[in-house]
């Protein structure tokens, strides 16, 4: 085919009957109707984390620093970046009970929280982080390099040569 020459039409144009729905369209709702159907807003990261309760909790319980190196946090939370870390993951339906949640410096990608997620075999070695077959009771934890200890329900800790 040469550019520039028009196609050449072998059958003749038939006129036919157009397309017919089975069911009439649906008239859109006006705008108040809109505002009245609209989606509840998601829900923060902060509101689907462990309650307030918990948090201080860990932080008392801890002493205002990390878990896992033991720098300080400071009183109320403030100085360095901080987070909560869950030792069985939220991803494994978990609860956000006080045994189950540690307080490790950085976010999830950096310093000692994203030590953890980096290098899980190390983590679970040290009881940071826990297998889906474990309970977080029935696991130590190695506390800024110092000491095992065992998390209760009430938000304390207790040596494990105490329950030996």
């Amino acid at each position: 085919m040469k550019p520039g020459k028009p196609l050449k039409r072998t059958t003749p144009l038939v006129a036919k009957t157009g397309l017919r729905r089975s069911t009439p369209m649906q008239q859109k709702a006006g705008r108040e109707e809109l505002g009245a159907r609209k989606a509840a807003p998601k829900k923060t990261r902060r509101e689907v984390g462990p309650p307030a309760e918990i948090v201080d909790g860990a932080l008392e319980r801890e002493h205002y620093s990390c878990a896992l190196c033991g720098m300080g946090i400071g009183p109320e939370g403030r100085g360095i970046g901080w987070s909560v870390h869950h030792r069985l993951r939220r991803s494994q339906g978990v609860d956000h009970s006080i045994q189950n949640v540690i307080i490790l410096c950085g976010s999830g990608t950096t310093q000692c929280h994203g030590w953890v997620h980096a290098n899980p075999a190390d983590a679970r070695a040290g009881g940071w982080l826990l297998s889906g077959r474990q309970e977080p009771l029935a696991v130590p934890v190695l506390i800024a390099g110092q000491r095992w200890v065992y998390l209760t329900s009430t938000g304390l800790y207790h040596d494990v040569k105490e329950v030996a």
